[in-house]
C-alpha cells in the first residue's frame, strides 16, 4: 500500500452518463477525502470551452474546459481538517455541490486476494464489524473491470462510504484494518480507494509503455491492441499464440511427464510458468475468476479435436489444468 500524494492519480476514471449530469467527476462526491498538504488536484466535465470557478473552504481556483469538456483546476494545499463543503460553479450558471469533505491522507490498496479479502471473513469479525464505526474513516472500492486498453472512466458507479457496522463488511480487511492502526498514531482523516483482483499478475497492471521497455512481451501487447480493433481476429492469433507456446514447451519432453508432473514441484513450476496469457488478464481475453491456474494442456490436440478457437480453447484449459492441480496435490 503506498499513499496517494495527488488524487490525480484517479483523474482517468468517470463513470458513464455522469457527464450530462455533473461538473464534477464521480470520484468527488459525498463524504470523499481530499489529500492534504499538497496541492489539490479536482477534474470534471462540463461545456466546451466552459469557464468554472471551484471551492475548498476559503480556498478557490478557476478552470477552463477544453474542446472534448474536459477541465482541471488546481486548489492550494490544505492541512488536515473538515468537513468542508466542495463547489463547483459555471459561467453559464451551472454548479454542483459536494458535502461532508475531509482532508487527510488518501491510501491506495492495491493487489490480489489478499487485499480483496473482506472484512466479514476476517478473524474475530462479527466484534470488529459492530465497533467499526469511524466517521474519520472514509471507503471507496473501484470496480473491477476487464479492458484491452486504459479507460477514462468507471464502468460502474463508485461511492464513497462512512466507515460503519453497515458500511464495512464488504470492504478490504487489510486496507481497513491498516488506517485503523494507522490512526492511532497519526490522527488525521483516512481516505481508503481500493483497486484490487484477486489472482491478477502484476503484467496487467503495467503500462504498455513499461512493458515493452522490460522486454519479452511485444506479441502479447500486439494482441491487446489488435482486440481492441478485430475481437475476434485477436481471439485467433491468441489461440495460434497458446498452441505454439505448448509446442516449445514440449521439445525433448514426454508429453506425461508435462502434463503428469511426478512431484509437486514440478507441478507448481508447470503452473506459474510464464505464458501467454499473463498480459491478457483483465483484458477480456482472460475471464479469469479468482486464482487461474497455468498447468498446459494438449492444446494442439484441443484444437484438432474440437475445432475451437480463442477463448474456447482457453475454457478446455482451465478445466484440464483444475483437474491436474487437484489430482496432484497442487490444490487442496
Amino acid at each position: 500500500m503506498h499513499p496517494v500524494t495527488k488524487l490525480c492519480t484517479l483523474a482517468c476514471l468517470i463513470v458513464p452518463g455522469v457527464a450530462n449530469a455533473a461538473l464534477l467527476n464521480p470520484v468527488f462526491q459525498d463524504h470523499a477525502v481530499l489529500q492534504r498538504d499538497k496541492p489539490i488536484n479536482v477534474w470534471g466535465d462540463a461545456s466546451p470551452s466552459e469557464t468554472l470557478s471551484v471551492s475548498l473552504g476559503s480556498q478557490t481556483a478557476s478552470a477552463q474546459a477544453d474542446e472534448r469538456g474536459r477541465w482541471h483546476a488546481t486548489l492550494p494545499a490544505t492541512s488536515a481538517g473538515g468537513p468542508y463543503e466542495l463547489v463547483v460553479r459555471t459561467q453559464s450558471g451551472q454548479d454542483q455541490t459536494v458535502s461532508d469533505v475531509l482532508v487527510g491522507d488518501v491510501w491506495l490498496c492495491s493487489g490480489q486476494s489478499n487485499m480483496v479479502l473482506q472484512v466479514h471473513r476476517s478473524l474475530d469479525s462479527r466484534s470488529e464489524i459492530a465497533n467499526s464505526a469511524n466517521d474519520a474513516i472514509r471507503m471507496l472500492t473501484v470496480p473491477e473491470t476487464s479492458s484491452p486498453r486504459p479507460l477514462d472512466q468507471f464502468m460502474q458507479p463508485v461511492t464513497w462510504k462512512v466507515t460503519s457496522p453497515a458500511t464495512v463488511p464488504d470492504f478490504s480487511a487489510a486496507c481497513f484494518y491498516f488506517a485503523r492502526e494507522l490512526r492511532k498514531t497519526v490522527d488525521v482523516p483516512m481516505g481508503l480507494i481500493v483497486s484490487a483482483w484477486g489472482g491478477s499478475r502484476i503484467e496487467p497492471w503495467m503500462s504498455e509503455a513499461a512493458l515493452r521497455a522490460a522486454g519479452g512481451n511485444n506479441d502479447a501487447l500486439d494482441v491487446l491492441a489488435l482486440y481492441a480493433q478485430q475481437p475476434a481476429a485477436a481471439h485467433v492469433r491468441w489461440g495460434a499464440m497458446w498452441e505454439a507456446w505448448w509446442l516449445q514447451r514440449m521439445q525433448g519432453r514426454r508429453e506425461s511427464d508435462v502434463l503428469f508432473p511426478k512431484t509437486r514441484r514440478d507441478a507448481r513450476e508447470i503452473m506459474i510458468r510464464k505464458n501467454p496469457g499473463d498480459l491478457l488478464q483483465g483484458a477480456g481475453l482472460l475471464d479469469y475468476m479468482g486464482h487461474t491456474l497455468r498447468a498446459p494442456v494438449r492444446m494442439h490436440e484441443l484444437k484438432r479435436e474440437h475445432k475451437v478457437e480463442g477463448l474456447q480453447i482457453r475454457l478446455q484449459l482451465r478445466r484440464r489444468a483444475e483437474h491436474l492441480a487437484y489430482e496432484h496435490g497442487v490444490l487442496r
